[in-house]
């Protein structure tokens, strides 16, 4: 069978269209499909940003796309950028 890879790169460039013109006019839909398919979203985690490493628990998205995190200390901040380690519960 051949390969037409030109095929290919139409359907990937459509369905991405499709999903950036989603992205700017129903931002809120894109951000719940997206906190329903997470695995880090209510996960125990360790987010390490640029000032240092925290603890807590990943709430969702807010409406920039930023992660809502409840740190260890109760305190809700959100995070434009982290490198997100996911943690077992023993890891408490």
């Amino acid at each position: 069978e051949v390969f037409d890879r030109g095929r290919v790169i139409v359907k990937i460039l459509e369905s991405f269209s499709s999903y950036y013109t989603l992205l700017f006019s129903d931002p809120a839909s894109v951000i719940a499909r997206w906190c329903k398919i997470s695995h880090t979203i209510n996960s125990y985690v360790k987010a390490i940003t640029p000032e240092g490493e925290v603890y807590g628990t990943a709430l969702g998205l807010d409406n920039r796309g930023f992660l809502r995190f409840r740190k260890d200390s109760g305190e809700e901040i959100c995070l434009s950028t982290a490198e997100i380690i996911h943690l077992r519960d023993h890891d408490r």
